[in-house]
């Protein structure tokens, strides 16, 4: 687990070659924590990670 001020990676999977998901939660103000989805590097220093938008698709 993964924390920061506002930010906690909780796991993570693989993704592109050099990337991964990892999953967690960060913490708006008055809203408070919403689970988050983010493609990072799987190297540190590679560069930074970028929010995955995730749609919910209905049947």
């Amino acid at each position: 687990m993964i924390g920061g001020c506002s930010t906690l990676a909780s796991s993570s999977a693989p993704a592109a070659p050099g990337y991964m998901y990892v999953t967690g939660y960060k913490v708006y103000p008055f809203i408070g924590a919403k689970p988050e989805i983010w493609m990072c590097p799987d190297q540190a220093g590679k560069g930074e990670c970028t929010l995955v938008e995730v749609t919910e698709v209905g049947e």
